[in-house]
């Protein structure tokens, strides 16, 4: 029988990769569509077609299921921010396509939908506010302060708490949109209305923390 190859994963490992995606993806649709509380580990598993001991050996829990479901959701928007927070772009350019590419995502159906239910919920099963805080906002936070922190080592914004700093721009973009994330409304968050936050947004973060 042939070695394995370093670094080259198995048909076994691929198989369960791909079970684990796919569990996820079942996952994700019952927490849009049904909500946190109605969603249980049982109709998730009979969805599956399998046993509940099969799901458990790859979640053993609905909170490490849904901490998954954000993971997912978010991945490639936290890698698309690491390209665009380029320290060797301007400020203004790096903070307007932040903004941009942050309430184009807030404002997409999925992102909706779990902001939703995390408000929705959040009362009952604390946990998911914890989940989400940890693994979308946390996330988003460190991204933005580490970029902070190179363009205040480089003299482009005033010298201060990175982190507050990443805390005060998200904070700016959510009081753009708030309104539309807590009202239920299914229409669009168009572009243009998207572009004219941006641009207050940019201009009011840089007047309160670029170098002049």
């Amino acid at each position: 029988m042939p070695s394995k190859i370093k670094g080259v994963p198995s048909r076994r490992e691929e198989r369960q990769s791909d079970r684990r995606q796919f569990i996820i993806a079942v996952a994700c649709r019952s927490f849009l569509q049904d909500g946190y509380a109605r969603t249980t580990m049982s109709g998730i598993a009979a969805t599956l077609g399998g046993s509940k001991s099969t799901l458990w050996r790859y979640f053993p829990s609905k909170e490490e299921l849904f901490t998954a479901v954000l993971d997912q959701a978010t991945s490639e928007y936290h890698k698309r921010l690491c390209l665009i927070l380029d320290p060797s772009e301007d400020v203004a350019t790096a903070v307007e396509r932040f903004c941009f590419n942050f309430l184009k995502t807030v404002t997409s159906a999925d992102a909706l939908s779990l902001y939703r239910l995390v408000v929705g919920e959040g009362a009952r099963f604390p946990e998911i506010g914890q989940i989400y805080h940890a693994r979308v906002q946390s996330v988003t936070n460190k991204i933005l302060a580490n970029y902070f922190a190179k363009a205040m080592s480089c003299g482009s914004l005033r010298e201060g708490n990175p982190l507050r700093l990443a805390q005060a721009l998200r904070g700016l973009c959510i009081s753009k949109v708030e309104d539309f994330l807590l009202s239920g409304s299914t229409e669009i968050y168009r572009d243009e209305v998207i572009d004219s936050d941006v641009n207050e947004v940019r201009d009011i973060f840089l007047r309160a923390f670029a170098r002049n």
